[in-house]
């Protein structure tokens, strides 16, 4: 759980996780860190291998369609491209919830990575709305997920 919690406001937050690996004179990491580790790359994976949908696009608005019906969803990944830089300023999310648009989380910057985690939502659609980009703003990635 400690190791998830940092990944979430570290990774998850457009920045990079320091484990604090302890190795020993051989190179090794003890037995007990070494299955942490694994345990922790398998959840991660369980979590975000599978999304319920991904696009991406350009601009002030992109539009995440979930096929069929709608979906239980409880968390959003948002990746820009980097390569052109980390142009977002200020964005919205939303979901179509009964036949409107509501609010789900918010930010000021994207970058690499950002993670939103809340409550579940049952939606089939989920805008992404950038209020204030540096440029055109590039979104490389952006997947919607439920994660029990």
């Amino acid at each position: 759980e400690e190791l998830l919690d940092r990944y979430y406001t570290s990774v998850g937050r457009n920045a990079n996780m320091l484990i604090r690996m302890v190795i020993d004179t051989a190179g090794r990491f003890p037995p007990e860190d070494y299955k942490q580790f694994v345990a922790f790359g398998k959840e991660i994976k369980r979590r975000f291998s599978k999304p319920l949908a991904k696009t991406h696009g350009k601009g002030s608005k992109v539009l995440l369609t979930i096929p069929g019906r709608p979906d239980e969803i409880n968390h959003i990944v948002i990746m820009e491209d980097i390569s052109k830089g980390e142009r977002v300023r200020k964005y919205t999310i939303e979901a179509w919830v009964d036949n409107k648009w509501k609010p789900i989380c918010d930010g000021i910057s994207i970058g690499h990575k950002r993670i939103h985690q809340f409550d579940n939502i049952s939606a089939n659609k989920i805008r992404l709305s950038i209020a204030e980009s540096s440029d055109t703003a590039q979104i490389r990635s952006f997947s919607a997920y439920y994660v029990q």
